[in-house]
């Protein structure tokens, strides 16, 4: 007896762990301090201050980070919609794959590299659903 899974099922899954990882990465980031510095004080009496810093990506940027935080989520969001055609499905989770390596690759060594495994858990997705839609049809 087999207890292979679906590969639909299975691309459904992945998509989620890539929603989950988009999650995680996002929260994460906007609470943990990435920042730091050092500030040197000289007070009156000739005496020298060294105060340490730190910021989280939301103190030192502004709200004006959400956005592209939040993408990665919005995208693979929208892949846990349900559609029917299995087609349609391996084509999106494609299509959402090459945005997010591409949200990759444009962001770069600021925050990119922390959402490789949303990218290539979305890339692991389109090619089980590719799979699905092969032995469908």
């Amino acid at each position: 007896m087999s207890s292979r899974r679906d590969p639909g099922t299975s691309a459904q899954l992945l998509a989620r762990l890539s929603l989950s990882s988009a999650v995680l990465v996002a929260a994460v980031l906007l609470i943990v301090p990435s920042y730091s510095g050092v500030e040197a004080v000289v007070s009156t009496g000739g005496e020298s201050i060294e105060r340490t810093t730190s910021a989280t990506l939301l103190q030192a940027n502004g709200a004006g980070v959400l956005v592209p935080l939040l993408l990665p989520a919005a995208v693979a969001t929208l892949m846990i919609l349900p559609v029917r055609n299995r087609r349609v499905r391996s084509v999106s989770y494609a299509v959402a794959a090459s945005i997010l390596f591409a949200f990759v690759l444009l962001t770069g060594f600021s925050i990119g590299l922390f959402f490789i495994p949303t990218a290539a858990l979305m890339a692991f997705a389109a090619g089980k659903a590719q799979d699905a839609y092969r032995s469908a049809g």
